[in-house]
């Protein structure tokens, strides 16, 4: 299930037409949120979708960049990066031989929404460190 609908990309990326993948790019662009957030600690419903409306706001700002972002490229897998050069109408391809993709695959502007809200594993804690038997042993009253 996609983190934005295709309404909150209509208007996020007004006045631009919805292109016709735009489910398809909102499912992919929530995939790669995922992604982005492995390690990462919030609390969920039995699902695992986020309770907290603040993560939800996040997820979907993160997804629409994202979505954005890949619409933008017009690469929405990354499979150009196997091409260095293409020519359609006499067939003509150039497959890449550096190792590194040529594109990014995730949107910055994504990342940096879900660092601001805090949700990337590697933002740091601020205050005082739990003990040992308090961070594993943690019960909730």
């Amino acid at each position: 299930m996609a983190y934005a609908t295709t309404d909150d990309f209509a208007d996020f990326i007004a006045p631009t037409s919805l292109p016709a993948n735009a489910t398809r790019l909102l499912e992919r662009a929530s995939d790669v949120v995922d992604e982005i957030l492995i390690g990462a600690v919030y609390a969920t419903d039995d699902s695992g979708n986020p309770v907290d409306s603040a993560v939800i706001a996040a997820f979907k700002k993160a997804t629409l960049y994202q979505a954005f972002f890949a619409m933008e490229v017009g690469d929405e897998t990354g499979a150009n990066d196997r091409f260095q050069s293409a020519t359609q109408g006499g067939v003509s391809y150039t497959l890449n031989t550096n190792k590194a993709p040529q594109t990014l695959r995730q949107s910055a502007d994504a990342i940096n929404v879900l660092r601001l809200a805090g949700l990337l594993p590697v933002t740091p804690y601020v205050g005082r460190i739990p003990t040992f038997a308090e961070y594993f042993y943690w019960t909730a009253e």
